[in-house]
């Protein structure tokens, strides 16, 4: 199951080889770009869940959501 796991991995992060075992390097500059596409998003969850709460009952009812549906969602965590 490991070695599956490698094989994705190198393959996800566009390395040449997913057989041979990826550099260090190249393993790190993978992890970060996972990490700052999780941070982006994060913030872009942030950004949708407060602008849905800014909308008006009017907006919402264009949408087909109601005002409590929309504060549950607004309230919810980012990184949710």
């Amino acid at each position: 199951m490991a070695r599956t796991t490698e094989t994705i991995d190198a393959m996800r992060c566009g390395l040449a080889a997913p057989r041979r075992r990826a550099s260090l390097a190249a393993r790190l500059r993978c992890r970060l770009r996972d990490l700052f596409a999780a941070l982006a998003r994060m913030a872009e969850r942030r950004r949708s869940r407060r602008a849905l709460a800014a909308l008006t009952d009017e907006a919402l009812r264009d949408i087909g959501i109601s005002r409590a549906q929309a504060r549950r969602e607004s309230a919810r965590p980012f990184w949710d």
